[in-house]
C-alpha cells in the first residue's frame, strides 16, 4: 500500500464495518507508518470479524511482542497462526524465539514445537539448524548429527553459527565416548569436529580457532596408546595462527607446554594474563 492510498481503506472501513480485509490492510499501512498503536487497533477489529486469517495472526503476535512488549500474547497469536497455516516454517521459528527469550520456556518445549511442525517445515534447512541446536542442548548428539549431515545450509555471509553446532555436537559426543572407555570414537568423532562440511554453509576461516578440538584429539591419541598422533595434534593446535586474542589461545598454550616449547608459551601465557 502507497501513501495516497490511506485515504481509500478509510473510506472502506467507515463504509463497511464488517470488512475485516480493509481493516487489516489499513492496518498494515499505519504499521509501515509507525502508527503502531492505530495498526493493532485495526488488526484486533479484523480478527474479532474474522480469525481464519494466518497473516493476521502473526501481525498481532509481532506488533504484540515488539510494540506492547507482550510475549504471552505475542506466543497465543503465533499459536493460532501456526493452527491456521501449519506449513509456514517461519511462524514455529518464530514461536520458539519468543517462547526462549521472552517467556523462558525450556529448551525441551521448544523442541516439542518443532517436533510437532509437520514433515516438510521440519525439512526446511533454517529449522533443521535449530532443531539441532536444540538436540545438542538437550544431549542427543546423535539425531542432531544426522540432521546436521543430512541437510545443506545456507547461512547468511560471515555466519559461524552452524560450524558451531557441528563442533559441540561432535566434541560433546566425544567427550560421552571418553567417559565410557571409548577411545577411538571420541577420537573419530573429534576428527570429524576439525572438518569444514561443505553443506553447512561455513567456509575455513584463514585464522581458524580449533586448537581446543586439536588438544582434546591428542588426548585420546594418547589413551590409545604410543603414536604419532598425539604429537601432530598437539602440533596443530601449537601453530594455529590467531588473528586476535581468542579462547583458543588457552589450548595454544597448554599445546606449546606439551611440545616443551617453554617460551613460546609463557609469551602466550601472559597475553592471556593481560586481556
Amino acid at each position: 500500500s502507497r501513501l495516497e492510498e490511506l485515504p481509500i481503506l478509510e473510506w472502506a472501513v467507515e463504509r463497511d464495518p464488517t470488512d475485516w480485509k480493509a481493516k487489516l490492510y489499513l492496518g498494515n499501512l499505519l504499521a509501515s507508518f509507525d502508527r503502531y498503536e492505530e495498526a493493532m487497533a485495526q488488526w484486533r477489529a479484523a480478527v474479532e470479524i474474522d480469525d481464519s486469517y494466518a497473516v493476521l495472526h502473526r501481525n498481532l503476535g509481532f506488533g504484540a511482542l515488539h510494540w506492547e512488549e507482550n510475549g504471552e500474547e505475542a506466543a497465543e497469536h503465533y499459536r493460532r497462526a501456526i493452527e491456521r497455516n501449519p506449513d509456514d516454517h517461519r511462524y514455529y521459528l518464530d514461536l520458539a524465539g519468543i517462547l526462549a527469550k521472552h517467556l523462558n520456556k525450556t529448551t525441551a518445549e521448544r523442541l516439542e514445537l518443532l517436533r510437532g511442525a509437520p514433515e516438510a517445515v521440519q525439512q526446511k534447512w533454517q529449522v533443521a539448524a535449530h532443531l539441532a541446536e536444540l538436540l545438542v542442548e538437550t544431549g542427543e548428539h546423535d539425531e542432531a548429527l544426522a540432521i546436521l549431515r543430512a541437510h545443506r545450509f545456507f547461512p547468511w555471509e560471515g555466519a559461524r553459527h552452524m560450524r558451531t553446532i557441528w563442533v559441540r555436537c561432535l566434541t560433546e559426543r566425544a567427550e560421552a565416548a571418553s567417559a565410557r572407555g571409548d577411545h577411538a570414537q571420541a577420537l573419530a568423532d573429534l576428527e570429524a569436529a576439525m572438518e569444514y562440511p561443505r553443506n553447512l554453509g561455513v567456509g575455513r576461516p584463514a585464522h581458524p580457532q580449533d586448537a581446543r578440538v586439536y588438544w582434546l584429539a591428542a588426548q585420546e591419541a594418547e589413551a590409545l596408546g604410543p603414536g604419532e598422533k598425539r604429537q601432530q595434534y598437539l602440533a596443530l593446535a601449537a601453530d594455529e595462527p590467531h588473528r586476535g586474542p581468542c579462547a583458543a589461545d588457552t589450548y595454544k598454550a597448554r599445546a606449546l607446554r606439551e611440545l616443551g616449547r617453554d617460551d613460546e608459551a609463557a609469551a602466550l601465557e601472559q597475553q592471556i594474563r593481560d586481556r
